[in-house]
């Protein structure tokens, strides 16, 4: 006879604080800035899976031409965190290394009706997980045309 197995506490204990500062550097350049601190726990004491204690973002932002053109710059860190590796009978606790992923892009309002845009998700390619066992995309490339009407 298998034992009932639970996966997930019925109760959670979640605590913290978010930090914020956004400021304009100079004129049409703005930069954010924001850190996360998370202290969830299950009732025995475990920290939670995925959920990292530590996370933080940056971005900058350059409006060009009277805000005809954009152009952004964001890093988004996301701190060590718990999983579990399904794969195994009872799962088993893992560690999920700390990433920081960088996306970059850019817009052009070419009229009222039609904007030109591009960005790079994971601009440098960075190799990491959200979730144990299952990848996340690498460099991807957008690009498009935006009509309003």
């Amino acid at each position: 006879m298998l034992k009932p197995y639970t996966t997930r506490a019925a109760r959670v204990n979640v605590g913290g604080g978010e930090v914020s500062l956004s400021l304009e550097v100079i004129e049409n350049l703005h930069a954010n800035v924001s850190y996360t601190y998370l202290d969830a726990s299950n009732p025995d004491g475990s920290e939670e899976v995925r959920r990292p204690p530590h996370s933080a973002s940056f971005s900058v932002n350059y409006g060009f031409l009277d805000g005809r053109g954009n152009v952004f710059v964001d890093a988004i860190y996301n701190g060590e965190m718990k999983d579990s590796d399904y794969s195994t009978w009872p799962a088993t606790p893992v560690s999920l290394s700390d990433y920081t992923v960088v996306n970059v892009g850019a817009d052009y309002q070419l009229n009222d009706n039609l904007q030109v845009f591009g960005r790079v998700e994971n601009a440098f390619d960075k190799g990491y997980e959200e979730v144990y066992g299952y990848n996340t995309q690498g460099r991807t490339f957008f690009a498009g045309l935006q009509a309003t009407f």
